[in-house]
């Protein structure tokens, strides 16, 4: 072993790695002062990792196995146990549960909070210091920190709880304690251990940082490191020259998968010792922006702005118009409260309360959601792009025929298939099972076929070849090696320079015969029948192992038909969801006219459909008009699957995608929802956010069905409070120019007004919503939140002006120097402010008309009504003078009434007015 050739790798392995986001920052503002304590240590961690690959990977296996305790019979248990107690589960830190502790300083250290401990510190730093109102304020922070505290933590709870359900386990070489020989055992991924034994096929992801100690033929795909999408080629053998630990053909770091080969890695490290540990934020930030995010920005963004320009204006009315001995201080506390009452404070807990109440019902329909903001992308999505097999049909692929070239029946091609199917040491897919349960159908003694020879070799499977091989030596006889091959047809033939006539014997296949055998195919295809051809190669010359190249020269045996019916439900399910207006793709990597065949027995228009080869042709303009026109894509890479979906995105659509292999984990990921099944592979499964536990179009309507009705409960609270709070500030600015020289309302009463507000809401996620608003897709858009804003808000403004003219010009509150009518003055603006802020809930929530139309549920009536009651009852509680309200004239709560009563119906006339310009209310 070269240690120099190690350290220099290290070196510039060193040299070469990126800055920390934080190192990039201080650089491009000028303060670079040097890394923090914390992160030189997390660096020092890194490279410690990263010399530990390096060492281990400049040595041979055997010596490497010995290095780290080991053997290719894998540990035994008691082993396992020590090292999982040493070293911990297999988990990553920044994708555990978040701590209690840190949930609370969360809660605690929202902006809302900071605001009200602002403003109760100001009261007492500013003479003379009142505590009544520190008091109240200190209240209602706390209030606020428990509510949010408990909401996360249920959220949080809930979502673990749902992860749980889909289990990761990896095939180890595992032995018991009083044996020597390994067996293949099941292991859950969070149990495994430095030194165990993984073992190596297509769809395995890897568990820790590993070392590949054998194999044959392994790709691995490292996109999700390193975001490209090509697999690389993996070998065992020690690496002493200076490469780039992904280069390093010996070594596979954790969450990379195998796309293709077989073989045995020993793992080298897990949990936060493995590479990935290093860089899991920003993994966790690499997956796409979805439609969900990009919505809760722009309306996030909408609010702050809108914040960002009233609150100063408040603040300058108030500084110039007010009196006392700090007018500037008074308006600055003013302004700081009217910024809070703009912005919905109850957000979070509305959305997460949505969100976990959604995941917890989609249970119940077998449908488990990893990611809690996929539940609004369900509802969102107005294309899903769904593989065929298992989802329009059953899933129970049966063998039909059994084919010479010239389309007579031979058992032939069934014999040679069913013995490579045996051999092959990779992951059978239903086509195996079928030719496996076939040939137990059709021959009396198929152990008998088998024992007729000895496995040798294999080339395993790989998307480019679409084709697998076994080589086998007849028993008897030791100077013949017989090759065995099955695949897709035209992948088979282009191999083949002979075909077998129907007496067996060998004839040269000449191009007119290739023609006419591919031709059989279309033919079988357009029944529905998927097809497989198998081949065989005779070598005189044999040796111990085989290559890719040695599938040339090869003899047609014939074809295989399958059967795939489709299901009962098929149909019904694409008709729910079209009439949910959600168009279905089907993205296969199957024949067309199969496919074609199938869509079309279910209801899927076939009018325009296309191939791979044929999208590979086109320019972006026209791939993206293809994308989108076509209804049936088939034979498509896995990375053409990710181009559709991409380029499904940029037209603006909401894309799911449903799939549940190898080649559909690019597409998962890049998906707005990535959509899978429990019997997924688990590449699939670690890509999807939705996994379904049976798989059913039908389960995933009911799915988009209560995403958009966790969507509607969502945006009713966002267009009520905003437009409710942007009223009551427009309200603010029109007070603070009228009144002559006193606040329409104090901090105090407006905040208390604000978290009443907010309280009754907290049912909403318990709402219904009407059945006219499931029937379409729903976005996030913070333009229509403007929009609504801009014409519901100010309607309250009207009669608040109504309020304030009965307060000043009949009842003459008009001293500013008289607490008692400023108290009695504001008094009657909180209540009327509040009951019309509640009074919008009913009427917003339903595009129809409330209380005759559509109702809401019975926790939404008794949250409203109770805290109505309470916002009547505090001035004659002692909260009252706490809060600086009078008791006010009887007669003005008629006033108030009236108010109300012409308040609703103006908001009714001017909804109706909105839905016939534009189209929509929520």
């Amino acid at each position: 072993m070269d240690v120099s050739k190690i350290e220099k790798d290290q070196q510039e392995y060193h040299a070469a790695a990126p800055p920390t986001f934080s190192a990039r920052l201080k650089r491009a503002f000028g303060l670079n002062r040097g890394p923090s304590k914390k992160e030189q240590e997390e660096e020092e961690r890194r490279l410690a990792a990263v010399d530990h690959l390096a060492y281990v990977s400049a040595l041979d296996p055997e010596t490497a196995l010995v290095a780290i305790g080991s053997s290719t019979q894998g540990l035994t248990s008691n082993e396992a146990a020590e090292r999982l107690a040493k070293h911990g589960k297999n988990t990553l830190s920044a994708f555990k549960p978040v701590r209690w502790w840190t949930l609370l300083w969360n809660s605690i250290a929202h902006p809302f909070n900071i605001l009200l401990l602002f403003l109760a510190i100001s009261n007492l730093a500013i003479p003379p210091a009142d505590f009544r109102p520190f008091t109240y304020l200190m209240l209602m922070l706390v209030f606020a920190t428990i509510t949010r505290f408990w909401q996360e933590s249920s959220s949080n709870s809930a979502a673990e709880k749902l992860k749980s359900l889909v289990s990761s386990h990896c095939q180890l070489i595992r032995r018991p304690d009083s044996s020597v020989q390994g067996s293949s055992t099941p292991v859950n991924q969070l149990d495994v251990v430095p030194g165990d034994i993984v073992k190596l096929t297509a769809g395995v992801v890897f568990p820790g940082d590993c070392l590949i100690i054998s194999g044959r033929d392994i790709s691995v795909s490292q996109s999700a490191l390193t975001g490209e999408s090509a697999p690389v080629d993996k070998a065992s053998g020690a690496i002493t020259t200076s490469t780039p630990l992904f280069d390093r053909a010996n070594i596979a770091l954790m969450g990379t998968s195998v796309t293709s080969g077989i073989g045995l890695a020993v793992v080298i490290a897990t949990g936060d010792s493995t590479y990935l540990s290093f860089v899991a934020k920003k993994l966790a930030e690499r997956r796409p922006k979805t439609a969900f995010d990009k919505g809760v920005n722009s309306v996030s963004l909408l609010l702050i702005y809108m914040m960002l320009v009233m609150t100063p204006i408040v603040i300058l009315i108030q500084g110039f118009r007010g009196t006392g001995d700090h007018p500037w201080i008074d308006a600055l506390q003013f302004g700081l409260t009217v910024a809070v009452g703009l912005i919905p404070e109850m957000l979070p807990m509305i959305l997460n309360a949505n969100l976990a109440k959604g995941a917890l019902s989609l249970i119940k329909r077998k449908t488990i959601v990893k990611q809690l903001s996929a539940i609004q992308n369900l509802g969102a999505m107005d294309v899903l792009c769904s593989d065929k097999t298992g989802t329009l049909t059953q899933d129970m692929i049966v063998l039909q025929e059994s084919l010479t070239p010239a389309k007579t029946n031979s058992w032939t091609p069934l014999e040679w298939a069913s013995i490579n199917s045996h051999y092959q040491s990779g992951m059978q897919n239903l086509l195996d099972r079928a030719i496996v349960e076939g040939a137990q159908k059709h021959f009396k003694n198929p152990q008998e076929i088998l024992e007729r020879y000895t496995f040798i070799d294999e080339i395993t499977f790989d998307f480019e070849r679409r084709r697998m091989s076994v080589i086998l030596m007849p028993k008897g006889v030791s100077d013949v090696h017989i090759l065995s091959c099955k695949g897709a047809v035209e992948e088979i033939i282009a191999c083949c320079t002979h075909y077998a006539d129907n007496n067996g014997l060998p004839q040269p296949l000449t191009d007119e015969m290739k023609t006419k055998f591919l031709a059989t195919v279309d033919e079988l295809n357009s029944q529905g029948l998927r097809v497989l051809g198998v081949a065989t190669r005779r070598f005189e010359k044999i040796r111990t192992q085989y290559l890719k190249t040695d599938e040339i020269d090869m003899t047609f045996e014939g074809y295989l038909a399958f059967c795939d019916p489709p299901k009962e439900d098929a149909a019904e399910a694409i008709r729910l969801l079209n009439s949910r207006h959600v168009q279905i793709k089907v993205l296969t990597g199957d024949n067309l006219k199969v496919s074609v065949k199938v869509c079309s027995d279910v209801g899927i228009s076939v009018e325009h459909v296309i191939t791979g080869q044929e999208l590979e042709l086109l320019n972006d303009a026209d791939f993206a008009f293809e994308v989108e026109r076509c209804t049936v894509l088939a034979k498509l890479s896995p990375n053409m699957k990710q181009r559709v979906v991409q380029a499904l995105q940029k037209n603006d659509h909401v894309v799911g995608f449903l799939g549940d292999g190898i080649n559909d984990a690019l597409a998962l990921k890049s998906a707005d929802v990535g959509i899978s099944v429990d019997s997924a592979t688990e590449v699939a499964k670690e890509a999807a956010t939705v996994i379904l536990l049976e798989k059913s179009l039908l389960i995933l309507e009911r799915g988009v069905v209560k995403g958009r009705q966790t969507y509607g409960n969502t945006i009713k609270y966002i267009k009520m409070a905003a437009s409710s709070n942007f009223g009551n500030v427009f309200s603010v600015v029109i007070a603070s120019i009228w009144l002559p020289g006193f606040q329409p309302i104090t901090p105090l009463m407006l905040l208390t007004n604000n978290m009443i507000y907010d309280i009754s809401q907290a049912a909403i996620p318990w709402d219904r919503m009407d059945p006219s608003f499931l029937e379409r897709p729903k976005r996030w858009a913070s333009r229509d939140l403007l929009r609504f804003m801009c014409c519901i808000g100010p309607l309250s403004s009207i009669f608040d002006c109504v309020t304030f003219a009965i307060g000043l010009y009949y009842w003459r509150w008009t001293d500013p120097n008289n607490n008692s009518t400023v108290a009695m003055f504001q008094t009657s603006w909180f209540f009327e402010s509040l009951l019309t802020q509640t009074l919008i809930i009913h009427a917003v929530r339903t595009e129809k008309i409330p209380f005759i139309q559509s109702t809401a549920t019975v926790p939404v009536l008794i949250m409203t009504t109770a805290l109505i009651a309470v916002g009547t009852a505090i001035p004659y509680t002692p909260l009252g003078p706490l809060l600086g309200m009078q008791v006010f004239p009887v007669l003005q709560y008629g006033f108030t009434a009236c108010c109300m009563l012409a308040y609703f119906t103006l908001v009714l006339l001017v909804k109706t007015v909105y839905i016939k310009v534009f189209k929509n209310w929520l």
